[in-house]
C-alpha cells in the first residue's frame, strides 16, 4: 500500500460524507448502494479512551481502529451527548484509515447538510470538529491500494 497524505494538519472538519477507496465489490449492482458492514459510533471527544469502541465509550481513535480491523466497509457515525459542537482534539496522530470507511459527520445529532441551491450561500450545522492543537501531525491519513488515485 501507498501512503497519500492529506496536508490538514487537523484542522479538518469531519463534516462531510467522506468515503475512501470504495472497491466496486461493495457495491450492490442492482442500486449501485454501498454495503456497510460494521457501524462504529463515536460517543466520546476523549482521547485515547480505553483501547475499545463500545456503547459505554467510543472515541473516533477507537472507531477507526475498529473500522481498520473489521473486513468490509464500515461507517464511522457521530453520538456524542450534550449540547454541540463538538471538537475532538487528539492528543497523538490518529492511525492511518487503511480500510474501505465512511466517516458520516452529519450523523451527529444537531447537524444537517446544505440544502440551499447554488448561489444562495450555505444552510449547513456542523456539529463535529477535528482539530489538532495537541499535535503536529497530519489530520486524517488514508492509505490506498497501489494502483488507487487519492
Amino acid at each position: 500500500m501507498s501512503s497519500k497524505r492529506i496536508p490538514t494538519l487537523f484542522f479538518v472538519l469531519v463534516t462531510m460524507l467522506i468515503v475512501l477507496w470504495l472497491p466496486a465489490n461493495h457495491l450492490r449492482a442492482e442500486k449501485d448502494v454501498a454495503v456497510v458492514e460494521a457501524t462504529y459510533v463515536v460517543n466520546s471527544v476523549a482521547d485515547p479512551g480505553d483501547g475499545t469502541c463500545n456503547t459505554t465509550e467510543c472515541t473516533l481513535r477507537e472507531a477507526i481502529e475498529a473500522a481498520n480491523a473489521s473486513s468490509g466497509l464500515d461507517l464511522i457515525a457521530f453520538n456524542i451527548p450534550g449540547e454541540g459542537p463538538h471538537t475532538i482534539r487528539p492528543m497523538t496522530p490518529l492511525p492511518p484509515i487503511t480500510d474501505p470507511a465512511i466517516i458520516d459527520g452529519y450523523t451527529q445529532p444537531g447537524a444537517s447538510q446544505n440544502t440551499n441551491l447554488t448561489g444562495q450561500g450555505l444552510n449547513t450545522v456542523l456539529m463535529i470538529e477535528l482539530e489538532g492543537s495537541l499535535t503536529s501531525a497530519d489530520g486524517l491519513v488514508f492509505l490506498l491500494p497501489d494502483g488507487w488515485e487519492s
